[in-house]
Order: structure tokens, then sequence, then C-alpha cells
């Protein structure tokens, strides 16, 4: 419940600032949401509204090229999303054997592999 009160408070300051025509308070409601997120990690708003002022962050603190920016981020989840879709389909293609489970690394390997691209 701590953690709702804590997303509300947070999505004040969003609307505040969007009265002022700034991203001042919008930034600065980014402690809100991740402590809101800490407190409640499976909500999904908070979770929606957490990443969206992550992202607005990224863009002030890192430039388009550089990893860390949002565009970068982007990038990645493609990447993700390719490898998943093209395992799907190999998957349908040839059985999966007996307790496979998918490998942890697998996802670091790609971060690794977007980073190295730049």
């Amino acid at each position: 419940m701590l953690g709702s009160f804590v997303g509300l408070r947070a999505r004040h300051l969003q609307d505040v600032d969007r009265r002022d025509d700034s991203e001042t308070k919008v930034l600065e409601s980014e402690l809100d949401w991740l402590l809101a997120r800490q407190l409640f990690p499976s909500n999904r708003a908070l979770y929606r509204s957490q990443t969206i002022v992550s992202s607005m962050r990224g863009e002030t603190l890192f430039e388009p090229h550089e990893t860390g920016h949002p565009n970068n981020y982007a990038q990645c989840l493609n990447e993700i999303y390719f490898h998943r879709t093209n395992q799907w389909r190999l998957d349908e293609i040839r059985p999966r054997p007996e307790g496979h489970k998918p490998s942890p690394p697998a996802i670091d390997d790609l971060f690794t592999i977007v980073e190295v691209k730049q």
C-alpha cells in the first residue's frame, strides 16, 4: 500500500510539471517512482511510469550514440525480441530436450553484442 501512495506522490509531481511546461518535476519524480517500484515491484502501472521517466533521464544524461541512451536500450530490446522469435521458430522445428532451461547468460550476451556493435 505504501508503494501505491508513493506512486501517487510521483504522479502529482508529474501533473504539477505539465502545467508549468517544463521537465524539472518529471525528472524529480523519478526517485519516487523508483521507491514505489521497490515497495510494490509487481505493480504494472508503477513499472510503466518509472520506465518512462527513467528514459527521459537517459536522454538528458547520454548522447544519442552512447550506451545508456534510450535509443541504445531500444536496440537491445529489438535484439532480445529477435533472438527469442528466432528461438521459438527453431523450437517448433526441433524438439526440446527434457529438463532444458533457458540460459541466463544468453541475455547478457545480447547486451554485450549490442555494446560491441556500437
